[in-house]
């Protein structure tokens, strides 16, 4: 062979050169039948190339260019033959992926015995590791190949080795019921007891996996049935949250701890009660676990049954002794959380067990507010029919209809109104469902609040109004809405600002002239003599600005200290406004009580523009 490619170095030359077809394809098939011309350029050029090379080494390069320089993806489509020449030809048996993955690990995920026992013989690093952790050992493991891993283990790999996350060859062995496997690796030694990431034991993925009989080898190995992982997790909580009734008799019977509890002070009925776990539970009470124990959070069993909406459950809980009426740290009862999450059932229920459909939270939160809060129509009509009171108030004072309000709830607004609730009443510091209803732009709520005899100028213990709220949110319907309700557009907070203030100081010119048009003052000061002209100048609002004045604000009104529109501008440099007041008559030389000008202002704050400009007008 090695001549025949000497003599077609030259032959083809010429052939390629004088472009004669049928004896070049001649001359191609005397080197190989099945190859085609780009093919035998490649093995010629080889050849001239690396005359060293040997032919097996050439032929197999033609037919796989990338056998030697990704030899793990090679020996996932090559033959044994091919991986054969490959290594004997000098391809590096433990050369990896990006990954970390080597060709002895896809010998032991592919099952393929031959190869991995060659492998090794070549020298292939029986505990090579991915990135992520990997052996060959838990790949052949994985795919349950018991002689893979016999070999590998008698070769030398690690039978404790963990992935980067804990994971070991016994749990993957488990995870995946490999019994003949798991025996195999627990006579090696495996660790039983290992966690992984503190997550999991082998016992718990064996529970998890309904696989009772490798439950039951590695209890009789040695696995501990009441060891713990993350957050306190015992195996037969695991059996508990997989509502599996049969492994958690199995563990019970085997020695698991009935009243075991997670860090949090959750037992495992309560795991069965959030989970659903009926079976379980009527289970784990007859084995005489305490039904009213409490979490860290003095949560029950009951209320996480009732959180979570798991009806029968409850029923059990409650038909074995649950306290219907108790609270937890935060003085969330059953019927509270219930509540919350809407389950009309539950509700019922507890209400038919005499649920206190009134408790209060430590803050005073009731059901009623957690539902109208939370937009249940349904869940508000059952406890109001029930008797609960309408117009309770949290600690702070909200009332449902307030929460409803704030929510933007409309049909609990109304069936709240039509069953009695107070449109009027105030939290502590006079906040009213009204200026909830505004200040969340919630405008169909808000009519329909007015209309049911709401106050539009009832005033917050700081005189701050429902059309103050409106004006903070920049809501212009809500605005409108208030001023055609009779609100009062002049009306003044504790320390003297009024709506146009309000307006002035946000920049919103679509309210402000809503406002003057309605009649609001816009020459009306403050506690300390400031007007909206000073409040719109001040935050550098020129439109505001130039319609205040086109209005006939005040532009050389002064504060308490003397301060003038004016004075702001330059203060805060802004010369288009400095221009437009000294244009619109405001007085240059104006001076504070302390004698300070609106030209000592911008030097002070170096407002070169301000200052070329006030020179201009200064006398």
């Amino acid at each position: 062979m090695r001549k025949i490619y000497k003599q077609l170095a030259i032959i083809l030359l010429f052939l390629f050169l004088t472009g004669c077809q049928s004896a070049k394809e001649e001359m191609i098939k005397t080197v190989h039948p099945d190859w085609s011309e780009s093919e035998v350029r490649m093995a010629v050029s080889m050849y001239e190339n690396h005359p060293d090379w040997s032919e097996e080494k050439i032929e197999l390069l033609v037919k796989h260019p990338n056998a030697f320089n990704d030899f793990v993806n090679f020996c996932k489509e090559a033959s044994f033959e091919e991986i054969k020449i490959a290594v004997n030809n000098g391809a590096d048996v433990n050369v990896r992926t990006n990954d970390g993955i080597t060709a002895l690990m896809i010998a032991s995920n592919e099952g393929n015995l031959e190869l991995a026992k060659f492998l090794i013989r070549k020298g292939a690093k029986v505990n090579a590791t991915t990135n992520k952790g990997d052996t060959a050992l838990m790949l052949a493991v994985q795919e349950g190949s018991l002689e893979i891993a016999q070999l590998l283990v008698e070769s030398g790999a690690e039978v404790n080795t963990p992935m980067n996350n804990g994971w070991t060859a016994l749990m993957s062995a488990v995870y995946n019921g490999k019994l003949e496997v798991a025996k195999f690796l627990i006579k090696k030694e495996a660790d039983l007891n290992a966690t992984m990431n503190n997550r999991w034991t082998a016992l718990m993925l064996a529970v998890n996996k309904g696989n009772l009989e490798l439950a039951e080898f590695l209890i009789r190995k040695g696995a501990k049935v009441n060891v713990t992982v993350k957050e306190g997790w015992t195996a037969l909580m695991e059996a508990t949250k997989e509502e599996d009734l049969e492994a958690a008799k199995f563990l019970v019977k085997k020695g698991a701890d009935v009243n075991a509890r997670k860090e949090n002070g959750a037992t495992i009925l309560m795991v069965a009660a959030q989970k659903g776990s009926l079976e379980v539970a009527e289970f784990l009470l007859k084995e005489g676990v305490n039904v009213n124990a409490v979490n860290q959070s003095g949560d029950t069993a009951l209320m996480l049954a009732a959180q979570k909406g798991n009806l029968e459950v409850a029923k059990l809980l409650v038909k074995t002794g649950a306290r219907v009426n108790v609270k937890n740290d935060s003085g969330e009862t059953a019927l509270v959380l219930a509540s919350r999450q809407g389950n009309i059932e539950m509700i019922k229920y507890l209400i038919k067990e005499e649920a206190d459909i009134d408790a209060t939270m430590n803050d005073g939160w009731t059901a009623l507010m957690e539902a109208a809060k939370g937009g249940n129509l349904e869940v508000v009509q059952l406890l109001i029919e029930a008797g609960t009171n309408v117009n309770a108030q949290k600690g702070s004072g909200d009332t449902a209809l307030m929460l409803a309000a704030d929510k933007g709830n409309i049909e609990v607004a109304k069936f709240l109104v039509k069953e009695g609730a107070d449109v009027n009443a105030t939290m502590n510091n006079g906040w009213t469902a009204l200026m909830s209803a505004v200040y969340n732009g919630n405008l169909e709520v808000a009519e329909f609040l007015l209309k049911s005899g709401a106050d539009a100028n009832v005033t917050m213990n700081s005189g701050f109004t429902a059309l103050m709220s409106a004006i903070d949110k920049e809501n212009l319907k809500g605005v409108k809405l208030l001023v055609e309700a009779g609100a009062n557009i002049n009306a003044r907070t504790a320390d003297g600002k009024t709506a146009i203030m309000g307006a002035a100081y946000i920049g919103n010119l679509g309210i402000a002239k809503l406002l003057v048009e309605a009649g609001a003052d816009i020459n009306a000061t403050e506690n300390i003599g400031g007007t909206a002209l000073m409040l719109a100048t001040q935050e550098g609002n020129i439109e505001v600005v130039k319609f205040l004045v086109a209005e006939g604000a005040d532009v050389n009104a002064k504060r308490d200290d003397g301060g003038t529109a004016i004075m702001a501008a330059a203060y805060n440099g802004n010369p288009e406004l400095v221009k437009f007041l000294i244009e619109a008559g405001a007085d240059v030389n104006a001076a504070k009580d302390d004698g300070t000008t609106a030209l000592d202002l911008a030097e002070k704050m170096k407002n070169y523009e301000a200052i070329k400009i006030l020179k201009q007008y200064i006398e």
